[in-house]
């Protein structure tokens, strides 16, 4: 049960990763029938407009360049099955110890960013009830980033060059930054995805309990073309200077994640096969099929409808596991879950409005349950040109009637748009000059933390 749980919110995942791929896999193939860049534009442009609205907040809450952000987190955790198993095992003895550990944390972040000047500093500091647990800083100045660990060499490390603040200029700010990633994903993707890749086929399918003749475009997702496609979409990024230089200042060595032929993603016996469905007239979509096989086990996730609303089926091995009857709207997204017999049995509920995101999810089947409940609010004062975001998140996971795992976390941000940074890096050692005693310092730091974690 466990397994298939498992492969099942995987198969979700790569779904909604998919799900994309589908609107760029039919402009590559609008663009072989018309010749017309401005389909593969308009869907392209959805696409990613879409996952921007859901995601990312509105302009006017942003601070800007200059700022200095505060930030707390809090924990609020508990486990009926790990306290009453510690009675009796050690290892849940650990466990529970670990979770009440966590609540007694006091952990404060701070960042200073200042692009005028450029420089960053990033303070990380966590208590465990009075006690100092882990105190870190990350400073960048004049293009090299440094770090000190507090009781560790008591001074700063320098870590070589960082070229952070080269992103940021007087017009491109860090959303702007953001946005002009999530765009080039898409753009990445779609170039890297070629015509051969593609199959065509008019044929009948089952839409909404109809028989209909439509047309068909199938492409078959091997692990080759899987690296294919990965490798041509970081090859793209090499094109567009400005994209390759924001991604490496997020993965530094980006270029060496290229797959090399003995890499493998898949298993010798598993593929997927993507086949979209759309009319013969106007090629709208109107059937989304993704097909996992594994050696004799197969796997098919449906959607059929559009882009407002329509119905999802998870089958394994051809039997319906599965539905999904869902609601698209610009900012909200409604998902209720049934079984084979139809009924309910739980319900995922996403909706944004303004600088505001709630989502919400359910699933109860058998002896198992699951509640989560997040929220996001960013609230800007107009006088003090501050910004305040709260984040919170609340779960709880029975099985067999007993809570596994439950509790609330909240994270709470305050951002300024004062900024005044004034560090003292003092004596500095370079990062390459750090003798195997040194290092190891760092790591019995670590080793440390886990095991009064543990107690």
């Amino acid at each position: 049960m466990i397994v298939k749980r498992k492969k099942f919110i995987i198969l979700i995942a790569v779904f909604v990763f998919l799900f994309a791929i589908f609107f760029i896999s039919i402009g590559c193939y609008f663009e072989r029938l018309s010749k017309s860049s401005s389909i593969v534009g308009n869907i392209i442009d959805h696409v990613q407009e879409k996952s921007w609205h859901y995601l990312f907040p509105s302009k006017d809450i942003f601070v800007g360049n200059q700022f200095t952000m505060e930030s707390v987190l809090d924990f609020d955790l508990d486990s009926d099955y790990y306290k009453n198993q510690s009675l009796v095992d050690t290892e849940a003895l650990r466990k529970y110890h670990i979770l009440q550990n966590i609540n007694n944390l006091d952990t404060k972040i701070m960042m200073k960013h200042d692009a005028k000047n450029r420089k960053l500093l990033l303070d990380f500091h966590q208590k465990l009830g009075i006690e100092e647990l882990y105190h870190r800083k990350e400073y960048v100045e004049n293009e090299t980033g440094y770090y000190y660990v507090d009781g560790i060499l008591n001074q700063y490390v320098n870590n070589g060059t960082c070229h952070y603040f080269e992103t940021i200029r007087d017009n491109h700010s860090i959303r702007d930054n953001l946005l002009y990633i999530n765009k080039y994903f898409f753009k990445a993707l779609k170039n890297s995805m070629i015509e051969e890749n593609y199959e065509t086929y008019e044929v009948k399918t089952n839409v909404h309990g109809q028989e209909r003749n439509v047309h068909q475009v199938s492409f078959r997702l091997t692990d080759k073309l899987i690296k294919t496609i990965w490798n041509s979409s970081i090859e793209e990024y090499e094109k567009d200077k400005e994209a390759s230089f924001l991604i490496s200042n997020i993965f530094p060595n980006y270029k060496d994640y290229l797959l090399k032929e003995e890499d493998s993603i898949l298993s010798n016996d598993e593929y997927y096969i993507i086949n979209i469905y759309t009319t013969n007239f106007l090629y709208i979509p109107i059937k989304y099929e993704v097909i996992h096989m594994m050696g004799d086990e197969k796997e098919v996730f449906i959607y059929e409808g559009d882009e407002s609303s329509g119905d999802g089926y998870y089958l394994l091995n051809d039997k319906v596991e599965y539905v999904f009857q869902m609601k698209w709207k610009e900012k909200s997204i409604h998902v209720k879950i049934k079984n084979q017999k139809g009924e309910d049995l739980g319900d995922f509920r996403f909706d944004r409005d303004g600088n505001t995101i709630t989502a919400n999810y359910s699933f109860e089947e058998k002896d198992r349950k699951y509640d989560v409940i997040y929220s996001s609010k960013y609230e800007k004062e107009k006088k003090s040109k501050s910004l305040k975001n709260t984040q919170y998140l609340s779960f709880k996971y029975i099985e067999n009637k007993v809570t596994h795992l439950s509790g609330a976390i909240a994270f709470v941000q305050k951002f300024d748009n004062k900024v005044f940074i004034d560090e003292e890096l003092g004596d500095v050692i370079l990062a390459s000059k750090l003798t195997d005693e040194q290092k190891l310092l760092f790591d019995n730091k670590r080793n440390s933390i886990k095991e009064r974690m543990e107690k």
